[in-house]
C-alpha cells in the first residue's frame, strides 16, 4: 500500500505540469548514495529513445550545483530531485519530501545541501519542486547497490517510464 501512496502523490503533483526537469543526485562510489543518479541515467536513456519532449533529465551525481544553469534554461514548471535520503524508514523505502521540510543544516554527500539547491531553483525558475528520497542501506565506499535499494531504483524507473509514456501519448488526464 505504501508504494501506491508515493505513486499517487507524484501523479497528482504532476497533473498540470508543462515542462518537467528530473535531477538525479548522489555519489555512485558510495553504494546506495548513488541511487538518484542511477535512476536518472536509466530515465534519460528512456526519454531520449522515446522522444519525450516536455521532460529533461539530468544525472548530477554529487555536484547538482553544476547543473543549475542548464536547469534554468529549460524553464521548468516542475522539478523533481531524486536522492538518497535518510528518513529512518526501512532500506529501499521511497519517500516524497517537500523542500520546505528539509533543514538547511541537513548533511549530505554532495557539495550543496538540497535545501539551498531547492530554494535557489525555486527562486530562479518559479518551478514547483518535489524530492523523491530512497532510504539507503549502505553508503560506505563501493559501487554495488543493496538489494532493497536496487529494487527501489527499478520501481521508480518503471513508474516514471509508464507515467512519461502515457503523458507523452496524452493518455493521462
Amino acid at each position: 500500500m505504501m508504494t501506491v501512496l508515493w505513486k499517487e502523490k507524484i501523479n497528482n503533483w504532476l497533473d498540470n505540469f508543462e515542462k518537467l526537469v528530473i535531477i538525479g543526485v548522489g555519489n555512485k562510489d558510495r553504494c546506495d548514495d548513488g541511487s538518484g543518479s542511477a535512476i536518472t541515467e536509466i530515465l534519460s536513456d528512456f526519454a531520449e529513445r522515446n522522444r519525450i519532449g516536455n521532460v529533461r533529465i539530468f544525472s548530477c551525481y554529487e555536484a547538482p550545483e553544476n547543473f543549475t544553469g542548464p536547469v534554468k534554461k529549460e524553464k521548468p514548471s516542475h522539478i523533481i530531485i531524486i536522492d538518497s535520503c535518510i528518513t529512518g524508514q526501512k532500506p529501499g523505502h521511497i519517500s516524497i519530501i517537500k523542500p520546505d521540510r528539509i533543514k538547511e543544516t541537513d548533511i549530505s554527500s554532495h557539495r550543496m545541501p538540497l535545501k539551498l539547491l531547492c530554494d535557489y531553483l525555486r527562486d530562479e525558475t518559479g518551478a514547483d519542486i518535489l524530492i523523491i528520497g530512497v532510504e539507503p542501506y549502505n553508503i560506505k565506499e563501493g559501487s554495488n547497490f543493496s538489494d532493497p535499494v536496487n529494487k527501489s531504483i527499478q520501481k521508480v524507473n518503471d513508474f516514471f517510464k509508464e507515467v512519461l509514456r502515457f503523458r507523452q501519448a496524452g493518455m493521462v488526464d
